[in-house]
């Protein structure tokens, strides 16, 4: 009897077997002749060029080659250098052959472009991008709201036309390849309220003339012209920032963080979305501001062409106005009209640009004005109390004590680009059933300089208060930042009228306010911060005193800076 080794048996079969069946993996399996050629190769790509690759040949018994690169160019080298010409998956096929047949191996080459994603902001060399001119579905060019985007406080296109600023609309943003980024503002840029001279805010200026291209205060803001600076693009952060005193996208005003009436050197904006499928593409960058963000909508068109035509715009309207007792003189300062209509509210009219209206009587008198031109009409409103009347210190607190609320009539709190003017927000005759908290707070003042804000328990609150959605609130439910605004006592100062300035009232302590706490000189509080105000000073508008009820109108400049074009008016009554 014999014995085998069983383990030692099936390793020597198993090995025979390999050998038997052993070939390259890229041939066509067994069978193949030891003189057929095989076909077999590898590839790297360019570490400093991502278009070229490089083939190596490993191929066996062959006398000649042919290379497919997938591109539809071919090449005989036996191992050749290819450049493509764009980026994309690639089927490179190698053909082995000698006298008797031939073989083919094949592989996938992939290139990928490491600069794409900046390309979709430069394009190959360079992309044009301009504000967005398509304002259907809110895609407004110019856009500012509150921190959780829970609304719109102004936007481009929705509360203004887009033609009204066209200067706005033709400037170009051009971001290269090179690093380079240029601003282009065709010639004119638009000067901003509160941040330009007031006698050219709201207007489309030459930027190449220094004497336009300053503040209200003489700051030098000529880098805010046409310039060519550099940028940094991150596409994983989602970040853009321009550098170079001036830089900027859509407003030369906002700033990485804030708005800023100089310029800064280097801007930072959030990329939130940045489209390229289609003939259009789109891009939207946001900076954040106090409680607050800003969004700009910027569009590239394969085809300029096809960019939308700017639509004429009808004329901004606003106007202010000085009382010296029934004698009024108005301020026009409407923008792009050719004519003006005045309707004086006592049946008296006028087409002056600037009149000057004595009314027979003292009274309430509803001011409209209407400025024309080729693409329509626009008219501004305002409530103005005329009396001859002279407000007083003696007047405001009666010798002793007097107590004032909001005027339970529409218009008590009005904001917009003039005193007295109710443009941008004016409350209803609803709004004092709406806001009848408001409308029974008591601002109360004795002949001792006090001031006694009692809310009677509660008060109207709006998001910079931490209370959203608006409402009626009790003192003790406000936030800890805004409980400063709940009842208090605090201090006030008159400053009474001369023959060349009005009269003014100051409240003194931390959160004292008159109308709303909203409004400062200067300013609005985006989100609760009162004790970053220790006074505020307000504009006696008007004074009427009827015998029954005495009104009260008073103002203030909410403008950065106090230059004008914003303004929040408070009429006030006593009985």
């Amino acid at each position: 009897m014999k014995f085998y080794n069983l383990p030692l048996l099936l390793s020597l079969i198993l090995s025979l077997f390999l050998i038997g069946s052993c070939s390259d993996d890229e041939g066509d399996g067994p069978g193949v002749s030891s003189t057929d050629p095989i076909a077999s190769f590898q590839f790297e790509i360019a570490e400093n060029d991502f278009n070229t690759v490089s083939f190596t040949n490993f191929s066996d018994n062959a006398d000649s080659y042919s290379w497919d690169f997938g591109d539809t160019n071919m090449s005989t080298e036996e191992s050749p250098t290819h450049t493509y010409a764009d980026a994309g998956d690639f089927v490179v096929t190698l053909t082995a052959t000698n006298s008797s047949t031939s073989h083919t191996a094949s592989k996938t080459v992939t290139i990928v472009d490491p600069n794409s994603a900046i390309k979709d902001l430069t394009g190959e060399t360079s992309k044009v991008w301009k504000l967005s001119r398509n304002i259907a579905e809110e895609e407004y060019p110019l856009q500012v709201g509150p921190a959780d985007k829970s609304a719109i406080w102004w936007a481009f296109g929705l509360n203004d036309p887009i033609g009204a600023r066209p200067c706005l609309m033709e400037e170009e943003y051009i971001f290269s390849t090179d690093g380079t980024f240029t601003y282009d503002s065709k010639g004119s840029v638009f000067a901003d309220y509160g941040i330009w001279n007031e006698d050219i805010a709201g207007q489309c200026i030459d930027d190449s003339d220094a004497t336009l291209m300053t503040g209200p205060n003489g700051e030098d803001l000529s880098a805010w012209g046409s310039g060519t600076f550099s940028f940094n693009y991150d596409p994983a952060a989602g970040s853009l920032t321009v550098t170079g005193l001036g830089a900027h996208v859509g407003l030369p005003k906002v700033g990485s963080d804030a708005e800023y009436s100089t310029p800064q050197s280097a801007v930072t904006y959030a990329v939130t979305s940045l489209e390229t499928d289609g003939p259009v593409d789109k891009m939207y960058l946001e900076t954040t501001i106090d409680g607050g963000y800003w969004q700009f909508l910027l569009v590239s068109y394969d085809d300029p062409s096809t960019e939308p035509d700017l639509p004429g715009a009808p004329p901004t309207t606003s106007f202010n106005y000085e009382i010296n007792g029934q004698t009024v003189s108005f301020t026009n300062s409407s923008i792009n009209a050719d004519s003006y209509s005045w309707d004086f509210g006592d049946n008296n009219t006028s087409i002056e640009e600037n009149p000057t209206h004595t009314y027979a009587s003292d009274g309430n008198y509803t001011v409209v004005m209407t400025a024309t031109n080729a693409n329509g009409s626009n008219e501004s409103t305002v409530n103005l109390v005329v009396t001859s009347a002279v407000f007083s210190a003696e007047s405001f607190h009666g010798n002793g004590l007097k107590t004032w609320k909001l005027n339970p009539e529409a218009g008590a709190l009005a904001v917009g680009p003039a005193k007295g003017s109710g443009e941008w927000f004016a409350t209803t005759l609803d709004d004092v059933t709406v806001r009848d908290c408001a409308f029974n707070d008591e601002y109360i003042f004795n002949n001792e300089d006090k001031f006694i804000y009692n809310s009677n328990g509660d008060l109207w609150a709006e998001a910079y208060m931490g209370i959203d959605p608006p409402g009626c609130v009790l003192d003790g439910d406000l936030p800890i930042d805004a409980a400063p605004w709940a009842s208090s006592s605090h201090s006030f100062t008159i400053t009474e009228a001369t023959a060349n300035e009005p009269a003014y009232i100051t409240v003194t302590g931390t959160g004292a306010f008159i109308g709303l706490a909203k409004a400062f000189n200067g300013g609005e509080h985006a989100a609760p911060n009162p004790l970053d105000v220790d006074d505020i000073t307000y504009e006696v508008l008007s004074y009427v005193n009827t015998g029954s009820s005495e009104i009260l109108a008073l103002t203030i400049d909410i403008s950065d800076g106090q230059v004008g074009g914003a303004y929040w008016t408070f009429t006030l009554i006593s009985e």
